[in-house]
């Protein structure tokens, strides 16, 4: 579940010279949300709460179709590096809902580093009793590396480990 702010309303723009600030700012952001309301998915009770903010800026109108740049701010303060492919849905889901685009239509949505999904509502359905719409989105993705992960019998920590670094965790 997504909080969606447009970064204007706050003086924000989505850029590289305001990432701290956007990421900051939207750490502070969802727990106020969640400290006046903690929602929960219509159909998995076990769903809470808000992990991920998306600041926007306005629709533009490029090449006859809309466009617009977002940031997505994943806890615990980290950019994702795409548009956002859940998070394209979400804005996909406001923006028909408030009737800024329609079915079929498409919307070109770009990250903060200025990579792109297409995408557009191929329809409507309900998930539980809330209206929701069918989303299509497609974009492109490199691989980055290959990884094999083991488990020695002998290791310690079968689980891992953490510590409380940069991804600011408590120490086990």
């Amino acid at each position: 579940m997504y909080v969606l702010v447009d970064a204007a309303s706050l003086g924000l723009m989505v850029c590289n010279q305001q990432a701290r600030q956007l990421v900051d700012i939207a750490e502070r952001i969802k727990r106020a949300t969640e400290a006046a309301y903690t929602p929960v998915h219509p159909e998995l009770p076990g769903v809470t709460g808000f992990s991920v903010l998306q600041f926007t800026e306005p629709v533009k109108i490029v090449d006859c179709e809309k466009v617009a740049v977002n940031a997505v701010v994943v806890s615990p303060g980290r950019f994702d590096r795409s548009p956002c492919g859940t998070g394209t849905c979400a804005r996909l889901a406001v923006m028909h809902c408030r009737g800024e685009i329609q079915e079929g239509e498409v919307f070109k949505h770009r990250s903060i580093i200025g990579t792109e999904f297409s995408s557009r509502v191929r329809g409507t359905t309900k998930v539980g009793k809330y209206p929701a719409v069918l989303p299509t989105v497609k974009g492109r993705a490199w691989i980055t590396s290959f990884k094999q992960i083991v488990l020695d019998s002998t290791d310690p920590f079968p689980e891992g480990f953490r510590v409380g670094d940069q991804w600011h965790m408590p120490p086990n």
